[in-house]
């Protein structure tokens, strides 16, 4: 009987190796792949074509390895000649696609993904950009479908530039690696009492001393005093960022999908607020308190006029207060 079982499990064992080796290692994991027979090979010159409802989201196919050399062609009508190629369209009611589904085919005709909505058609391109990076080449693609949509509405990361001040590099780096990954929002921590890094034209001392900090490491400035500095003193650390780059940032993070949502530290975690600006905390002194002084109507309109440039620059539906460890 065990020598029958080693023989039949041999005998399937192929068919099951096949199956794992065919099937693409994507990230989230689509609800749903069909396999078809085959490689769809890209031309170098292959026609793309994308609907008025999704020529703002086809330069993202420039990231696909190969195609950043390719003109879209906008399509008002879907006809013949239409029927080849890469294509970005609308999803009918015969495609039976829900409005966060999105549809990617790959077959003998080149590569046609379908959607209700750009942010669907996002998901889309980025479903296909990521197989091409997982192809050994990748003009060769597998001939499938994939029906898919976001188990989650948000879908987001979080990253703290107070205690780790990060340059406008890495901040399109990490967006980029969010898009491919499907993220959407991104929770960009940028004041608490390690650093205050966002430009306020009305309160420039926020930028000017309450940003920079004697010691790089966070928990070294921590347990050192946890003192602020003028830029330039000899080893301060720190950074901030312009309100152009904030914009700059929001735009980007928008083409692929992503909304910025900011936080703006209250009322504790505000140490450095109160180091340049003692009159807003009880104590009124700088270094005695890391919260604002709810009695002081100051505090109210220190924060009001803060929150009025941060939503000028921030078309997020959420900006995060935080409100944590106040004592």
């Amino acid at each position: 009987m065990r020598i029958l079982f080693i023989l039949i499990l041999g005998a399937f064992l192929p068919i099951l190796t096949t199956a794992q080796d065919h099937e693409p290692h994507l990230i989230p994991k689509p609800n749903k792949i069909t396999y078809g027979e085959g490689i769809f090979e890209i031309p170098y010159d292959i026609p793309v074509f994308a609907t008025e409802t999704f020529i703002g989201v086809s330069n993202l196919l420039s990231e696909y390895p190969g195609l950043n050399h390719l003109p879209v062609e906008v399509v008002k009508k879907i006809g013949k000649k239409h029927q080849r190629g890469i294509r970005l369209f609308p999803a009918e009611s015969m495609d039976k696609i829900e409005p966060n589904d999105y549809k990617l085919q790959i077959d003998e005709s080149g590569i046609l993904i379908k959607a209700n909505s750009s942010e669907a058609m996002v998901s889309g391109l980025y479903t296909l950009i990521q197989l091409g990076m997982l192809q050994e080449q990748s003009s060769r693609l597998p001939q499938l479908t994939i029906q898919d949509s976001p188990r989650f509405t948000y879908r987001g990361l979080h990253l703290d530039v107070s205690r780790h001040f990060m340059p406008m590099s890495f901040l399109k780096k990490y967006i980029d690696i969010m898009a491919l990954y499907k993220f959407n929002y991104f929770h960009w921590h940028i004041t608490d009492g390690a650093g205050w890094r966002l430009a306020i034209n009305k309160y420039p001392a926020l930028t000017q001393k309450a940003a920079w900090r004697t010691h790089t490491q966070w928990k070294d400035w921590w347990n050192n005093g946890r003192q602020y500095v003028e830029p330039g003193t000899p080893n301060a650390s720190g950074g901030y960022y312009t309100q152009d780059q904030a914009r700059e940032l929001v735009a980007y993070a928008a083409t692929k999908g992503i909304t910025i949502i900011p936080e703006i530290e209250m009322p504790g975690h505000s140490e450095e607020v109160l180091a340049v600006y003692p009159e807003l905390s009880c104590a009124g002194k700088p270094y005695a308190q890391g919260e604002f002084c709810i009695g002081n109507q100051e505090t109210f309109t220190f924060l009001k006029n803060v929150l009025d440039e941060v939503i000028d620059i921030f078309p997020s539906h959420y900006i995060h207060i935080g409100g944590d460890e106040a004592d």
